[in-house]
């Protein structure tokens, strides 16, 4: 099975979250630009290497995804914090994956969003919003898109130089932004439009597509470019199925749907080879022939299947919320190995090498036998919850959210790199 946008050849030497989505947790505008060096625990010497960094652009990695990157080569054995920022807005919501490109990862932090570089920590620049943002960015040409819930809702366009604000779209978003060849996706609240494009440029609307229903608020998946095609998941308040809707990318025009037997609410379709594999709440995998427009086979595993599948090699790793991770064989549907990581609700990434896998920890899965190869705790905490990662040249960034005591009524939100 073939990466989407890189090379699949097995590399001779390799070189790192619902729907753009989940940690487990649940205070004026200003913006501070002055970079600084956070406080929080560091090792002494910074050992991140991205000079084979290919970037992380969105949940999922890419516009299909896949979360695979086979240029990174994150820790495999002795995994070590490098450095953990809590936020400076740091009582707030759900995080999601860092978009990282170019040494900085944008995140999405409580109710700012911030960028850091990924080697030292340092932030260079933080933006405070009303609302948390609990979905994941994602990067385009010179911008980093973020969709915002509360009082100043909407889908942003920010500079990545500086974090100004270059255009804002008020909506009622329901789902990480997805950028693709200057375009922006989004999914809304609102019946008739459940799916919006925007111009990624200047955040003129372009067309909509949707229901006439009302949609569900528990569906929040983010939609999928596959080629000139976007893919993604409705479903209506009253229901109890799911449509996969396949539209032209350039008009919005639908070119044919398919009806998946359950509710698919979180888990966003992953595209490799022209099938799409998807998961829904009563724990069965869909893997959907794109070309023929047909389910090729269904999986029936255990748990709500919230998490959007992983793309490996002829394999897709998918976890459930009973703490489930599952090893699907690609082709056929058949179960190569299931273990019990712990509880999550994130998407693995993957490098070809190692899974890396959010949840209570953040630790390295072996993709051949589950097992798990290092943990990272948060130390002298009550509580915690790692969103799904990313992995960037030998490094893993993930976000968090952290109780340090039983007494703490609201989350702390936290950034770490793991190399």
């Amino acid at each position: 099975m073939t990466d989407d946008s890189t090379r699949v050849d097995r590399r001779s030497v390799l070189a790192v979250v619902g729907g753009g989505l989940l940690a487990g947790c649940s205070a004026p505008t200003t913006t501070d630009r002055s970079p600084r060096t956070t406080d929080d625990e560091r090792t002494t010497e910074a050992a991140t290497d991205l000079s084979v960094d290919t970037g992380w652009g969105m949940f999922g990695r890419n516009a299909r995804h896949t979360s695979h990157s086979p240029d990174a080569s994150g820790p495999r054995t002795d995994a070590t914090q490098q450095w953990s920022h809590t936020c400076a807005q740091d009582q707030g919501d759900i995080l999601g994956t860092p978009a990282v490109a170019d040494g900085i990862a944008y995140v999405g932090c409580g109710r700012s969003v911030e960028a850091l570089d990924v080697t030292t920590g340092a932030v260079e620049w933080s933006r405070t919003l009303s609302r948390a943002n609990r979905f994941s960015p994602a990067l385009g040409a010179g911008r980093v898109y973020v969709t915002i819930r509360g009082e100043r809702a909407g889908l942003y366009g920010f500079a990545r130089d500086g974090g100004d604000t270059e255009w804002h779209q008020p909506l009622q978003v329901v789902s990480a932004p997805v950028y693709a060849d200057g375009t922006v996706y989004a999914r809304t609240r609102t019946a008739g439009k459940t799916l919006r494009a925007f111009d990624a440029d200047d955040g003129t609307e372009q067309w909509h597509h949707g229901r006439d229903c009302q949609p569900s608020d528990a569906v929040w998946s983010p939609p999928t470019v596959w080629d000139d095609t976007v893919l993604y998941l409705a479903t209506c308040a009253d229901g109890e199925r799911s449509t996969l809707f396949a539209l032209d990318r350039a008009t919005g025009t639908e070119r044919w749907h398919h009806e998946i037997d359950g509710v698919a609410s979180r888990s966003a379709p992953a595209v490799a080879d022209g099938v799409a594999y998807v998961g829904d709440n009563g724990g069965r995998l869909y893997a959907i022939d794109l070309e023929a427009r047909r389910e090729r086979w269904t999986a029936p595993l255990e748990g709500q299947l919230w998490t959007t599948p992983t793309i490996g090699h002829d394999t897709v790793y998918v976890g459930s919320v009973t703490g489930t991770l599952y090893a699907v064989d690609a082709a056929e549907g058949a179960v190569d190995w299931h273990r019990n990581v712990g509880l999550t609700y994130e998407t693995a990434a993957f490098d070809g090498e190692t899974l890396y896998v959010g949840g209570v920890n953040l630790q390295g899965v072996d993709p051949a036998s589950g097992e798990t190869l290092w943990r990272v705790n948060t130390t002298n905490t009550f509580s915690s919850q790692f969103a799904s990662p990313a992995v960037v040249g030998n490094a893993v960034v993930a976000t968090s959210c952290v109780k340090t005591d039983s007494q703490q009524t609201r989350y702390d939100n936290r950034i770490h790199v793991v190399g």
